[in-house]
């Protein structure tokens, strides 16, 4: 779903998002595994100024490692973390209610 105020970096996603589908489609007869990690908010250096996920409740780091490792081991190929989950679901079906819920303000 993009953000308006981040619409290059939500381009990008919505891109390496295209393209890891097509990978992994095109490598599904070899040993190439292609792997999409989709993270929620995370507590990070490239969020601790950034205004859009104020008062957000940010995942630490190691939360998000371990999560995504033991999806990694179960040999998940699209692993959705934390809220990312729900709200797919949620874009999927309702859209526009997802469009405005992540550009409320």
């Amino acid at each position: 779903m993009p953000m308006t105020a981040s619409s290059v970096y939500s381009a990008t996603k919505a891109a390496i998002r295209s393209w890891t589908i097509s990978l992994r489609h095109q490598l599904k007869k070899t040993n190439i595994k292609v792997v999409e990690i989709n993270p929620p908010a995370v507590d990070t250096r490239m969020n601790a100024n950034n205004p859009d996920v104020k008062g957000m409740k940010l995942m630490t780091p190691t939360t998000f490692a371990e999560i995504a490792v033991k999806n990694l081991k179960r040999g998940k190929v699209e692993i959705l973390v934390g809220v990312a989950k729900p709200f797919k679901s949620l874009s999927r079906m309702f859209p526009g209610m997802a469009f405005k819920m992540v550009n409320k303000a």
